[in-house]
């Protein structure tokens, strides 16, 4: 049973699993490329100023 298990995965899952990713490898390598397309695309965002009302905890409910 040991060897048959062995036989199955060594011959058969992990060939097939190199096979697929190197087939995969074109597409990963286009995705990279689109990502950073799109991310020299977006415009650069601005860190927003820190006010002194942020930091504040909130207003008790007045009654």
């Amino acid at each position: 049973m040991i060897a048959a298990l062995m036989t199955f995965l060594l011959y058969g899952v992990f060939p097939l699993t190199i096979v697929l990713y190197l087939m995969g490898t074109p597409q990963r390598k286009r995705n990279r490329q689109q990502a950073a397309k799109s991310a020299s695309l977006l415009p650069q965002q601005k860190a927003l100023p820190v006010t002194s009302e942020v930091n504040q905890p909130p207003a008790s409910p007045e009654k």
